[in-house]
């Protein structure tokens, strides 16, 4: 069994990341995700780079 970090893209961790984690855990992994923005989320690379921002 491998430990695995899984993270998000600028975009925050959305159902995507998630359904990832969830196989990758199926499989017989251990996962982590974190969510590096609390939570938020962007629909566009633009607003997903504000976020970076905010976050610091």
């Amino acid at each position: 069994m491998d430990h695995i970090a899984l993270f998000h893209s600028v975009l925050g961790l959305r159902r995507a990341e998630l359904r990832a984690a969830e196989r990758l855990c199926r499989a017989g992994h251990q996962v982590v995700s974190p969510d590096l923005f609390g939570g938020e989320t962007a629909v566009t690379f633009d607003q997903g780079f504000e976020l970076v921002d905010r976050g610091g």
